[in-house]
């Protein structure tokens, strides 16, 4: 049997958890920068979530989808999409890309179908420092097919020019974006990245990368890789 016991994990009101207050904070940031025109963006998410709601709000249409959707979403695979080249202006897929094995396909599918221009929101849950790879699902961490690294975010840079990483410190304590292991008795920092598909798309590679590196913005310091 499992045991999770987590502090200030869900929120008594509305029922959302840690990293749906961290998204919502940073989309309201996004807003307010106008880092697209979210009033007329066709949104396209995977899947409906505790975020959905604050989607429907800003944007002017949200499509939502899984493999094995709920009424009121659509049927998609999201490594192979059945939707014209740019069509959303933006793509939302919180805590997914763990759970697909050809993860790549995935990104190379969300980087076709969005506008020039548009905008990727991709969190993961990155728990440890390096990536690894478990070749099958794990039933005991929810079929995720990877342990999740702080490098996971480097395998966007085949697919997008720029990358910004949003913290839960980028935000006030009485939010509660921190992760709590009451069990561990730790905090952990959440993240969440937003990438940005070249206005003009770069030609890609026979291996399918971009041709130019991604730019991955922490904080006030950009590095390249």
């Amino acid at each position: 049997m499992k045991l999770r016991i987590r502090a200030h994990g869900m929120c008594p009101k509305c029922g959302s958890s840690e990293r749906h207050r961290l998204q919502k904070l940073v989309l309201d940031r996004l807003v307010a920068e106008k880092l697209i025109n979210f009033a007329d963006a066709r949104c396209l998410q995977f899947a409906p979530d505790a975020v959905t709601l604050t989607l429907r709000r800003i944007c002017r249409e949200v499509v939502t989808a899984d493999i094995n959707p709920k009424p009121g979403s659509i049927k998609l695979d999201i490594c192979n999409m059945n939707i014209d080249d740019a069509s959303f202006d933006l793509v939302y897929a919180s805590h997914v890309l763990e759970h697909i094995p050809n993860d790549l396909d995935a990104l190379s599918e969300i980087h076709r179908v969005l506008r020039p221009g548009g905008v990727a929101i991709l969190p993961v849950p990155a728990v440890t420092d390096k990536t690894i790879e478990y070749g099958a699902p794990k039933a005991e961490e929810e079929d995720h097919w990877r342990r999740v690294g702080h490098d996971y975010y480097i395998r966007y840079e085949k697919f997008f020019e720029t990358l910004n990483l949003y913290y839960s410190h980028d935000f006030p304590e009485e939010f509660q974006t921190y992760i709590y292991d009451t069990v561990k008795n730790m905090r952990f920092e959440d993240e969440v990245p937003v990438c940005v598909k070249a206005a003009l798309a770069h030609p890609m590679t026979a291996n399918g990368s971009a041709q130019e590196s991604v730019t991955i913005l922490t904080g006030d310091s950009p590095r390249s890789f």
